[in-house]
C-alpha cells in the first residue's frame, strides 16, 4: 500500500516548516501544487522531498485540488493542507488501517487548534482519505467537497486514532481578518452563481459573524435555514444566529433562536449556553443554571459525521457561565470551581480575572 499526500499552498513557508517534517515520514509521496507563492514555500517543500507543481490561482479551490490529484501515484490519497498536522504515531495507525481497508473512502476527525497545539476548540468529521484512480474528484469553488465519478458526495466510515490538528483558524487578528475578507468575497461570487446553495450562505454567515458584522450574518443564517430542508445545518445556523442577535442586544429573538436550535438538535451545547446567557442577563438565575448545567453535562459525539461540535462552548464557555451563575447566587466556592474548570481548557484573561477576584 502506498499513500500520497496532496496539498495546495500559497506563501506557507512558516507553516510548512512545522508540518512537512512529520508529513514526509508518514506518506510515500507529497504532491504540492503552488498557486503563486512569493516567499520560500517552494524551497521548503523541495527540502522535504515534495514534488512541486504550479497552477495559477483562479478563485477555485476545487480546480487547484484536482490539479494535485492528477500527479498522485499512490494507491491511496490523503488531501491535506499546509496548516494540518497528523502525529507521527497516528500516521502509522492510518497506514496500518489502509493496508486492509475495504471501502473506497474514509472520514478523519479534524480538530481546530491554536498553532502548534493539540487541544481542539471544536472538531468535525470530513472525508479526507480515498483510493486513487477511481474518479473521485473535487467540486465547488469554495468549501470544496469530494465527489464520486457518478456525481455523489463521497462519505465513508470514520478512522479513529488518526486525528488531524488544524492550525489555520486560530491565527492573529490581522491574518484571520484577511482570511475572512477573502472568504467573504469568494462566497459572494459563488452565491451569484448559485443562490440556492445553503452551504455557501452558511459559510458566508459564519465569516460575517467572525468579522463582527452581525446584522448581515443574521440575514445569511435566515437564508441558510430557509434552504436547509434536510435540517443538516439548521441547528448550528439557529445557534449562531442567536449569538449574533445577542451581540446586537436583541435578547428575546436570541432566546427564541436558541429554542429553535434545541428543537432540531437537543445536543447542541451552544444553544443551551445561549439561552442560559440570555436568562442570566435578564435576571432569571435558576433558569440560566438549568440551561448551562445541561451544556456542562453533555458528552462530545464520537462518530457523528453530520455535527460540528464546539468544544470551547462545551468545556470553556459553559463552565465560565456556570461560574457567573454561582456568583449571582453568592456561592463563591462553586463559582471558583467552575472558573477553574474553564481555565483548565483556556486560560483567557476574563477567567483569570474572575479567579483573581475570588482569592
Amino acid at each position: 500500500m502506498t499513500l500520497t499526500a496532496c496539498m495546495i499552498v500559497k506563501n506557507e513557508e512558516k507553516m510548512l516548516q512545522k508540518t512537512l517534517p512529520t508529513l514526509a515520514k508518514g506518506v510515500d509521496e507529497i504532491i504540492l501544487v503552488d498557486t503563486g507563492s512569493t516567499d520560500n514555500t517552494i524551497e521548503v517543500a523541495k527540502k522535504y522531498g515534495a514534488k512541486v507543481f504550479h497552477f495559477p490561482w483562479i478563485n477555485d479551490f476545487a480546480a487547484a485540488r484536482n490539479e494535485s490529484l492528477k500527479h498522485a501515484n499512490g494507491d491511496w490519497i490523503i488531501w491535506i493542507d499546509a496548516d494540518e498536522f497528523i502525529k507521527e504515531e497516528d500516521w502509522k495507525k492510518l497506514r496500518s488501517f489502509l493496508g486492509t481497508a475495504p471501502q473506497h473512502a474514509y472520514m478523519l476527525r479534524l480538530l481546530e487548534c491554536k498553532p502548534g497545539e493539540f487541544e481542539g476548540a471544536s472538531f468535525y468529521f470530513r472525508a479526507k482519505v480515498f483510493k486513487n484512480r477511481e474518479g473521485i474528484h473535487f467540486e465547488r469553488a469554495i468549501n470544496e467537497q469530494l465527489f464520486t465519478k457518478e456525481g455523489k458526495i463521497v462519505s465513508g466510515d470514520l478512522i479513529t486514532g488518526a486525528d488531524i490538528y488544524h492550525w489555520g483558524r486560530m491565527l492573529d487578528d490581522d491574518r484571520m481578518n484577511k482570511k475572512h475578507e477573502r472568504n467573504i468575497n469568494m462566497l459572494k461570487e459563488a452565491i451569484k452563481q448559485n443562490d440556492n446553495d445553503k452551504y455557501y450562505h452558511f459559510l458566508l454567515a459564519n465569516n460575517l459573524k467572525d468579522m463582527g458584522l452581525y446584522q448581515e450574518a443574521v440575514i445569511e443564517y435566515d437564508k441558510t435555514i430557509a434552504l436547509d430542508k434536510e435540517k443538516s445545518l439548521a441547528a448550528k445556523a439557529h445557534t449562531y444566529r442567536g449569538w449574533c442577535l445577542y451581540n446586537l442586544k436583541q435578547f428575546k429573538p436570541a432566546y427564541l433562536s436558541g429554542l429553535e436550535a434545541m428543537k432540531i438538535d437537543k445536543d447542541e451545547p451552544g444553544a443551551y449556553n445561549l439561552m442560559g446567557t440570555v436568562c442570566l442577563i435578564c435576571g432569571m438565575i435558576d433558569q440560566a443554571e438549568d440551561f448551562i448545567k445541561h451544556a456542562v453535562g453533555m458528552e462530545a459525539p464520537r462518530d457523528d459525521t453530520q455535527r460540528i461540535f464546539d468544544v470551547k462552548q462545551h468545556k470553556y464557555q459553559s463552565n465560565f457561565l456556570l461560574g457567573e451563575v454561582y456568583l449571582k447566587k453568592g456561592d463563591n466556592s462553586s463559582a471558583k470551581q467552575a472558573f477553574e474548570l474553564a481555565r483548565s481548557f483556556d486560560a483567557t484573561d476574563e477567567v483569570v480575572q474572575k479567579l483573581e477576584a475570588l482569592r
